[in-house]
């Protein structure tokens, strides 16, 4: 069958080729591949046709488990995946089995394919990210929901804050402008250390991140093929919608990436009913609390099978408490944090991109 190597942020992903989705995935990620062939997984996706089905403990029809391995039926039936050593250090296996189709999801598959929108599902917060998130928190590496990027000394800046707040747009703003270099664009790395650290997940590009990002995103709607072309007129013009694309960051960016950096700005983004911008120092406690409510937020698959198992599990069983996830979290943020300048930025809600980084080079942030 065969197997790719990849690593992001020293997670090394194990990759089965045996099915034209194991190549798709390592397609998205492949700024990541890894040369040393001996080195042994974190983290084995293998797409299979059956799943394991001897389990001692269920809760519902959707979920259960042995003492190392849980099955989960989940995204409304989508996708069924076990997984093995979900909370412990040793390797984990990542089994997917998918299946049932809607109306929707049929339709998708005919406009994406069949393979792409099934890697869109693999490679999602519901499955493959919230399962990198518990591998990097072995490591005192977390996820934080935001842009990162480097500047002309190497520095990292993170802009964090909920979905919304400005955080793409204004990241391609300032990459369109200057000597900078993109580290990520939504699941951010960053370790108790303050490094920060390159994330090859596909980048989301709304349609209005094409309007307001012409010299970078813009210019990526000219490969799109007519058909694309045509559904996206049709979205945009007729349906009066904000569609969305994925693509990978080398591919957008030719290349204008580091791999990694150490942490010198964090930038909270609100979004406010008010004319005037506004920056203050954060404190590193209120910092830490509101990218830990974004991080919950973003990561609720991952909240819902740590929820499951508490409440299921017996106490012989290995568990990682919602609890404990909440302090480790904590713990990371706060050393980290506590190595960088904080800032919190209110914004008025019309400011456009440009407004946005003009304001930020006026005040001398980036």
């Amino acid at each position: 069958m065969g197997y790719k190597i990849l690593e992001i942020a020293d997670i090394i992903i194990h990759v089965a080729m045996k099915y034209p989705l194991g190549r798709l995935i390592v397609q998205d990620l492949d700024s990541s591949l890894f040369k040393d062939r001996e080195v042994m997984a974190d983290i084995t996706i293998d797409i299979t046709e059956k799943l394991e089905n001897q389990f001692s403990i269920y809760s519902g029809n959707n979920f259960k488990y042995n003492r190392d391995l849980f099955r989960f039926n989940a995204l409304s039936g989508r996708v069924d995946y076990t997984l093995s050593n979900p909370f412990s250090q040793k390797p984990s296996m990542l089994q997917v089995a998918l299946k049932r189709k809607t109306l929707k999801t049929r339709l998708r598959s005919l406009l994406y394919g069949k393979e792409v929108f099934e890697k869109n599902i693999v490679l999602s917060y519901s499955l493959f990210w919230y399962i990198f998130q518990l591998k990097l928190m072995h490591k005192q590496k977390t996820f934080l929901h935001a842009a990162i990027f480097s500047n002309h000394k190497g520095e990292a800046i993170a802009i964090t804050g909920t979905g919304g707040s400005g955080k793409t747009s204004t990241l391609f703003k300032i990459l369109e402008e200057g000597d900078y270099h993109y580290l990520a664009e939504d699941f951010g790395i960053v370790d108790a250390e303050g490094r920060s650290y390159y994330n090859p997940k596909p980048i989301s590009i709304y349609a209005t991140d094409m309007d307001y990002n012409p010299k970078i995103l813009g210019r990526y709607y000219h490969t799109f093929s007519l058909f694309e072309k045509l559904f996206w007129r049709i979205q945009v013009g007729i349906l009066k919608r904000d569609p969305v694309v994925k693509s990978s960051p080398y591919r957008i960016l030719d290349g204008k990436i580091q791999k990694r950096a150490k942490l010198k700005k964090v930038l909270y983004f609100v979004r406010e009913d008010r004319e005037m911008f506004d920056i203050r120092k954060l404190q590193v406690d209120e910092l830490v609390a509101r990218c830990r409510s974004v991080a919950i937020r973003e990561l609720k698959s991952m909240v819902e099978v740590l929820s499951l198992f508490q409440a299921n599990a017996p106490n012989s069983y290995p568990q990682y408490t919602l609890e404990a996830f909440h302090t480790d979290l904590s713990t990371i943020y706060h050393s980290c944090f506590n190595q960088t300048e904080n800032y919190l930025v209110s914004i008025p809600i019309k400011a456009t991109p440009s407004e946005i980084v003009h304001y930020l080079k006026q005040e001398s942030i980036v």
